[in-house]
């Protein structure tokens, strides 16, 4: 069996509150995007991972990668005795906010679900994943969402329109606590309202950047200067909207169609080696 995991990108992500454990309480509305790993899952005894060597980044190891965490947390809820081969090609860039390894641990569930024939609902799913990320929950799913609470209240959109991305990614990684420290030692209220940023994004024609925000791309900044260099660069490249995704470091600039934006792409890429450049759309 041979599934697809794909990234997705943060249109929008305010924090709202914090609870009495720590965690910080979302406004979001995240979607998915062409840019996708590839996970091949094979009947077996054991459950192990493997690196497809045509891979383009590379993976965890086994001891914290979340297909493997997913996979027991399931075979443990189901009583399941069986296990499965995981063999991973990696295509999105770890340490990027582009979800990756949430999106590797959803198709894992979803494709044991079946090979196992355990036939458990998607809430089950969502409940069983959440302690593992709070990303995975939405990439259970395939439509747009807007996400609050920690990540585990998921209200579908109406479907948006098809957008063409750039998604680039310096040599630099960022951790999503540190983002997260640094955001509560300078938090200012926001401005952000949830229905202006999705009538914007129901329109193909809308001024994104005076609707969507993220919260989390100041204090990244601040950890990463580059990011604020990378989003100027995509304005120049020809984006009309251009933004960090979750909590960093990958931006995206939104492009008028998939011919400016495969331009942008090689012209990027010529222009700052070093980083990741990805040409990409909605789904």
């Amino acid at each position: 069996m041979i599934v697809e995991a794909h990234a997705k990108i943060n249109w929008s992500l305010d924090i709202t509150g914090r609870r009495g454990d720590g965690y910080h309480l979302v406004d979001m509305i995240l979607q998915r995007i062409s840019l996708c790993d590839t996970l091949e899952v094979l009947p077996s005894e054991d459950l192990s991972l493997a690196l497809d060597p045509e891979s383009s980044f590379s993976a965890p190891p086994d001891g914290s990668n979340l297909i493997l965490r997913a996979a027991r947390a399931l075979r443990e809820r189901a009583g399941e005795n069986r296990g499965a081969s995981f063999i991973l090609k990696k295509r999105i860039p770890s340490g990027a906010g582009l979800g990756g390894g949430s999106a590797d641990a959803a198709a894992a569930l979803l494709a044991l679900n079946r090979l196992w024939e355990l036939d458990l609902p998607l809430n089950e799913l969502e409940a069983l994943s959440l302690p593992i990320g709070a990303d995975i929950p939405f990439c259970l799913h395939r439509e747009a969402m807007r996400v609050t609470g920690i990540g585990e209240i998921l209200s579908p959109l109406p479907a948006l329109p098809e957008r063409h991305l750039v998604l680039l990614k310096g040599p630099e990684g960022l951790d999503t606590g540190s983002v997260y420290r640094r955001y509560d030692q300078s938090a200012v209220p926001s401005a952000y309202r949830h229905e202006r940023a999705a009538a914007a994004l129901m329109s193909p024609r809308a001024d994104l950047k005076s609707a969507l925000t993220n919260v989390l791309e100041p204090p990244a900044c601040s950890l990463c200067p580059r990011i604020r260099a990378d989003i100027g660069r995509l304005y120049s490249a020809g984006a009309s909207f251009a933004q960090m995704t979750g909590s960093g470091s990958a931006v995206y600039g939104v492009f008028e169609d998939e011919n400016r934006a495969g331009a942008a792409c090689l012209s990027l890429k010529e222009a700052v080696p070093e980083c990741v450049c990805i040409a990409a759309s909605t789904i």
